[in-house]
């Protein structure tokens, strides 16, 4: 049985963000926190972390991503641009950063 020499990292961690300009109202949101849940649930299952929220108050500007991995095209990803699509917001996604 091998000793943890306490040299091990802890999994990587990523984040990237979706921004929006303008920023959308929250009330406007609603099918959002679902699709966001979902995809955390959905990584969960698979012993996967992606989880998504939002940042701000009523004024929605962003949401956070944080992921195991930089990959930016799952499911989820494509579900929630199809719904920021479908609402017309004018979004750009940055590039994931390792924590």
């Amino acid at each position: 049985m091998e000793q943890e020499t306490g040299n091990t990292r802890p999994p990587a961690i990523w984040a990237y963000g979706y921004a929006f300009a303008p920023p959308i109202a929250r009330d406007r949101l609603g099918p959002m926190s679902a699709l966001l849940h979902a995809g955390h649930l959905e990584a969960k299952l698979a012993s996967e972390t992606w989880e998504g929220r939002f940042v701000n108050g009523d004024q929605i500007t962003h949401i956070l991503v944080v992921s195991d991995r930089p990959d930016q095209k799952r499911a989820i990803n494509f579900r929630l641009e199809a719904e920021l699509n479908r609402l017309g917001a004018a979004y750009t996604i940055s590039l994931p950063l390792r924590s």
